[in-house]
Formats: C-alpha cells, sequence, structure tokens
C-alpha cells in the first residue's frame, strides 16, 4: 500500500489566467494521508518505522499537507510532474525560479513552469514546522517505545504521492527541486534509495538540488529536528558517488544536477568535503551528475541595495535564479530526449580554481573562477563574495551572507565610458551564456534590465 486518501478542494488557479499555450490552470489543496509496510526492504531504511503503530494490515500511517496545479486541459501539459520540495514547510519553487527579489511572498508571476506544461506538486516532509493555510507540513507517527516522531516518514510521503500522481494523471517523467535545507533532503533521498518505489519503479527521474552543499538532513534521525541546522546533517557520504551507491545497486539512478553558490564553499564546511574528494582523491563525478558554481554569490541572493546588520559590507544582490531556471530545461530535456546538459563547472585544482585551503580563486577583481559566472559577475560594477565578515569579529563569518564590495566611480568610468557600453557588455555575456545552454535566451533582457538598475544605482 502506498497513497491511501486525497482529501483535495479545487479552484481556479490566479481566476482562470492563461499561462501561454498551456491555458488555465487549477490549484487543489488538501491532505494526503499514507500506509507503509515497515517490513518492506525499501522502507527499512527509514529510522524506527518499525516501531510505530500499525494498522489491521500491519501498515503505518501518516498524513501530509498537499497542493496540486494542474493545466485545466491536461491534454495541453508536457505530461511532467515537477516536485517542489518545501523549505521549513515553505513553497519553494516560486522563490527560485521567478524573476525579481526571493522572499517568502513571492507568487508565480513569470510561470516558467506552468508555460512549460508542469503539473506542480507541493508536499510537506517535515513534522516539526508550524502549519498554517500557507504552510505544508507533514503529521509523522509516533515510534511509541521511544516516544519519537518517524521523521523519515516525509520521504515516503514524497516518493509515494509522485508515484500515485504518475501513475493516475499518466505523467511520462517526474524532476524534483529542492533548495538550501530542501536540496540537503533531495540528496538525502536519494541516498536512501527513496526515489524507487515499493514496486521498484523509479518515480524520480531527476533532481535539481540548489545550494545544498555536500549536506543531508535531520529528515531520519531519531528525535531529530528536519528544519533545523544541526550537526547531524553533517553527515557521510558527501560525494554523488557514495549517494548513489544504492540506486547504482538497483539499477534505478535518477539524473542529478546541483548548482551550488560561493557560500556554500565558504559557510558551510560540507562543500569542502566534496571539493577534497573531487579534487584531491580523483574522485570522478558520475555520468549522471552535472555540479556547477554559481561564483560570487550567496545562499539566497539579496535585493539590490538591501543592508544587513551583522556583515561588515552590504549583502551579495548577484541574482543566480536565472542558472537555475535553465537548468530545469536542461534537466528536462536530458530525461526526456536524451540531450546531456552542458559540461559540469565548478573550482578545480588542476586548473588553478581551487586553491590549497577549497576556497574558489578570484580574478583581479576579487571575482571568483572556476564557475558560473553571471553576466554581473564577468563584467562587475564590484567585488562579489561568498563570505562576509561579521562587524564583531572580522575573521569570522555570517552565516550564509555574501558581501557587495562596490569599486568606486574613477574605476567604473576607466572600464565603461558609458551606460550603453557596459550594458552592450552585459549582453554579450548573457548571449554566450545563452549559447553554452547555461542560460536561457528568454531571461537575457530581464538580466540586462536588472544591470541597468545596478549601474544607476552606483552611477
Amino acid at each position: 500500500m502506498a497513497l491511501v486518501r486525497l482529501d483535495l478542494q479545487t479552484h481556479p488557479f490566479q481566476d482562470g489566467r492563461r499561462f501561454g499555450e498551456v491555458g488555465a490552470y487549477q490549484e487543489a489543496r488538501g491532505e494526503a494521508e499514507f500506509a507503509v509496510d515497515p517490513g518492506h526492504p525499501l522502507n527499512a531504511v527509514i529510522t524506527d518505522l518499525d516501531l510505530a503503530p500499525r494498522d489491521a494490515d500491519g501498515c503505518v500511517h501518516f498524513t501530509a499537507d498537499v497542493r496540486i496545479l494542474q493545466p485545466a486541459d491536461p491534454s495541453c501539459g508536457n505530461g511532467g510532474l515537477f516536485v517542489d520540495v518545501v523549505n521549513r514547510g515553505n513553497s519553494i519553487f516560486e522563490r527560485m525560479l521567478e524573476p525579481g527579489p526571493m522572499g517568502p511572498t513571492t507568487s508565480v508571476s513569470d510561470g516558467l513552469l506552468l508555460r512549460r506544461g508542469f503539473t506542480v506538486v507541493t508536499c510537506g516532509w517535515q513534522h516539526d514546522v508550524p502549519r498554517s493555510t500557507a504552510s505544508f507540513g507533514l503529521t509523522a507517527p509516533v515510534a511509541e517505545s521511544v516516544g519519537a516522531p518517524v521523521t523519515g516518514c516525509g520521504f515516503l510521503a514524497l516518493r509515494d504521492l509522485v508515484a500515485y500522481l504518475r501513475d493516475t494523471d499518466h505523467l511520462q517523467f517526474a524532476v524534483a527541486l529542492g533548495a538550501s535545507q530542501s536540496g540537503r533532503l533531495l540528496r538525502h533521498m536519494v541516498y536512501l534509495g527513496a526515489c524507487e518505489d515499493e514496486r521498484g519503479q523509479l518515480v524520480l527521474d531527476g533532481v535539481l538540488a540548489v545550494a545544498a552543499g555536500a549536506r543531508m538532513t535531520e529528515a531520519n534521525v531519531r528525535f531529530g529536528e528536519p528544519s533545523s541546522n544541526g550537526p547531524k546533517s553533517s553527515m557521510f557520504p558527501f560525494t554523488d558517488a557514495e549517494i548513489l551507491e544504492r540506486a547504482v545497486a538497483r539499477g534505478n539512478v535518477p539524473k542529478i544536477i546541483h548548482l551550488n553558490t560561493s557560500s556554500e564553499y565558504w559557510s558551510s564546511a560540507a562543500i569542502e568535503h566534496i571539493s577534497a574528494a573531487l579534487c584531491h582523491l580523483n574522485v570522478e563525478i558520475p555520468e549522471n551528475v552535472r555540479m556547477y558554481l554559481c561564483a560570487s554569490t550567496q545562499h539566497a541572493p539579496a535585493p539590490l541595495g538591501a543592508h544587513d546588520v551583522r556583515g561588515v559590507h552590504a549583502p551579495n544582490s548577484i541574482d543566480y535564479k536565472p542558472f537555475v531556471r535553465a537548468a530545469v530545461d536542461n534537466l528536462t530535456h536530458w530525461i526526456t530526449a536524451a540531450v546531456p546538459p552542458p559540461p559540469s563547472v565548478y573550482p578545480r585544482s588542476e586548473d588553478g580554481t581551487l586553491d590549497g585551503d577549497l576556497h574558489p580563486t578570484t580574478d583581479g577583481d576579487g571575482n571568483e573562477l572556476g564557475g558560473l559566472r553571471h553576466p554581473d559577475v564577468a563584467v562587475p560594477l564590484a567585488t562579489y563574495t561568498g563570505w562576509n565578515p561579521t562587524v564583531e569579529d572580522s575573521h569570522a563569518w555570517v552565516r550564509a551572507l555574501g558581501s557587495t564590495i562596490p569599486f568606486s566611480r574613477d574605476v567604473i568610468a576607466q572600464r565603461y565610458p558609458s551606460r550603453d557600453v557596459f550594458l552592450q557588455r552585459v549582453r554579450e555575456s548573457a548571449e554566450s551564456l545563452v549559447q553554452q545552454r547555461y542560460l536561457l535566451a528568454e531571461d537575457v533582457d530581464h538580466i540586462v534590465a536588472a544591470s541597468a538598475k545596478r549601474w544607476d544605482t552606483v552611477r
């Protein structure tokens, strides 16, 4: 057994707004109930599941909050299911894929996924998040003999909801997006073999993990706190080859794209494990994996002109989301048309883009090499970093916060004779990335417009 009940209330999404040729969408929200067999080999990896109460059939029950966005005319869809893996109960796909500042109130505007024709599903996986009409959580069973919630049921909720929707809605493929904490959840999910359902079928064909570093979660630990950033999330294994061992052994291997920011190299020791393994132990990245550094970025991009009292410098305002948008298309084409994404780009010791301390090296402006360089990094008006000293101690970093250190007006004037020259160089940089498939052509004008605002701010 798997998903046994799905109670949803449906209404037109955004009052029936049309998303390109796909047309209008329906939004359904409610609750899903699951029943799983603790004795099944693929469920045995879930800590304390065997200690939870069972029904007459020997199954353990739990529930999760669910939202489904689906084309009003299913025949207009692309046959794909996009899994929005929440971060602390909050939907992530709007924050990561919509243009403009990232924040909790970000809503669907451009609608990339909906214009592409995806069915988008959001499902709670954390038992320890505040519940509200806007959030998504999990009601986990309790291992009665120890009094601990069975936190790992979140993996099974995601797995079994995806399997159910693929069957009932006749969807041909599924990809999942997670960022930061939920990106680590996806790494953990792959490691546990939870991309495969109880029937032995691969339910997640692709995984896009953003700003996850080399860490996992506390989502399968007795008395774990999945919503925390505790030390238990920095656990073995770190490399993709090790994480994929179960999947490879069973022949159900998802395709994976990692997009990390500079903050994962500076504020989280975990990425240093994977850097050390790749660069000093000569561990090869598996063929089904791509890894990219978004050079000179911070964990979550700050709005232009933002301030953070914790750091010496203004936060890093480089918006790496266009790279995420392109990665969605690249992952989709990899799955559906066997078109591999462009090559991995990350710092390596052999080409001098990774230093002895396992940090990315920089150019003469202090901007990082060895990664995907956003046009605002390749054609800079400032030094952009993944670190920011604390105001109390210049030798300590503010966690996950980068820096914007503006050039002087004289330096800018010497480098760029005019605003038009600057913007033309930005456009040329963006178009080069489009040709290499690291950016979408439709995003070039947005990037140039944002760079114009950046120029106007400093000039």
